[in-house]
């Protein structure tokens, strides 16, 4: 005889349902003990009922319900043997504890739950052999390359417009001029950009788009505009005689902002520009040196990119 059990939570219930059935066979076996009997009697009786037998007859039929009978009680014993072993074979199922291995102990979640943690675990893997094996190419081609994005500007590019006014570089703040002050300590002060020296009016130009976010008079710098390039840098042209933008206004490469002056702290006319990163002003000779292949608006660090030689 095959006993299917069929299981929904086998961790909460597991006891419960094997209960259930080892009865559903024992309560078989006694009903079917039962109604053998029932049927044995039932025809034994109609046959008698139902026909007037001769004294030979009736001998024979005696005979032949002594042996339905007897068969009919090894049946019974049979099926009761049978029950017996059904009834201490679920006992040991019952009182037996389930191992951790066994699929007795583990519900539907469960199995669900550990189906996804192994597949979450293989795709970390090889999430971490892809990463391990784009490590070891990076390294290797690393070992190849000479650094070709640090660019390297002489430290003394300034010293080259400084002796008498000139023809400046392309996307300079000023067409012609002579670098007056370099960026540095001056005294006891830093100076946090360079001055360009040229006569009043000469027009100030933006080194890169950007917007305005400053055109007023301040003190010190005098009539000043900030332009901002990106999230990261700005420029400041400052001791303008006038200013001609406002603030919000979009301005794009070599466009006209304001005139040279002497407004401020100031000992002639010039422009003072100045280069700053996250709001930290930095040496601007770096960034006009390098301004054909380096701008702004990337968001690169200026000393991760360009380099001062000891020139």
């Amino acid at each position: 005889m095959d006993v299917i059990l069929i299981r929904k939570n086998l961790v909460k219930g597991s006891n419960t349902h094997l209960t259930r059935s080892i009865f559903v066979p024992v309560a078989f076996v006694s009903m079917l003990t039962i109604g053998s009997v029932a049927s044995s009697a039932y025809y034994s009786s109609g046959g008698q009922s139902r026909h007037h037998a001769t004294p030979r007859s009736e001998s024979a039929n005696q005979t032949s319900e002594k042996d339905n009978l007897e068969e009919l009680a090894l049946r019974v014993n049979a099926l009761q043997a049978q029950a017996a072993r059904l009834d201490k074979w679920g006992k040991q199922l019952v009182n037996q504890r389930p191992s951790i291995n066994s699929d007795l102990s583990l519900s539907w979640d469960n199995l669900i739950a550990k189906q996804q943690r192994t597949t979450q675990t293989r795709q970390r893997a090889k999430r971490f052999s892809y990463q391990s094996s784009y490590r070891r190419f990076d390294s290797l081609s690393s070992a190849f390359e000479v650094e070709p994005s640090i660019i390297e500007v002489p430290k003394n590019l300034w010293r080259q417009y400084r002796s008498h006014t000139t023809i400046l570089p392309d996307g300079w703040p000023l067409k012609e001029g002579r670098v007056s002050s370099p960026y540095g300590w001056r005294g006891r002060r830093v100076h946090k950009g360079i001055d360009i020296a040229a006569p009043t009016g000469t027009p100030v130009y933006v080194v890169e788009e950007g917007v305005v976010t400053r055109s007023k008079y301040v003190r010190g710098y005098g009539r000043l505009v900030v332009v901002k390039h990106g999230d990261m840098y700005s420029t400041r042209y400052a001791h303008n005689s006038q200013n001609l933008v406002e603030v919000g206004d979009y301005v794009y490469k070599d466009q006209m902002i304001a005139l040279v002056g002497s407004t401020g702290r100031s000992t002639g006319p010039h422009v003072h520009f100045e280069v700053r990163q996250s709001g930290v002003a930095i040496n601007p000779i770096k960034y006009l040196g390098a301004m054909d292949s380096f701008t702004l608006s990337e968001n690169i660090k200026l000393s991760e990119y360009v380099r001062l030689s000891k020139k």
